[in-house]
């Protein structure tokens, strides 16, 4: 992973650590050996059974 990508993935982690400060919950999942990230965002508090609200797609 390259200085860029490592930047914006630090970049990702602050702004999933404001979203739990405002109350939501995102899982950021780094899968540096093949260079990708998952996201995915919950509006509020993190259930087993409530449907993810934001997921990226995979590219």
């Amino acid at each position: 992973m390259n200085v860029r990508l490592r930047k914006k993935v630090h970049k990702i982690v602050d702004l999933c650590m404001d979203a739990k400060d405002l109350g939501h919950d995102c899982f950021l999942y780094t899968y540096p050996h093949v260079n990708q990230v998952k996201l995915q965002c919950f509006l509020g508090e993190w259930d087993k059974e409530k449907e993810v609200d934001f997921k990226n797609k995979q590219i």
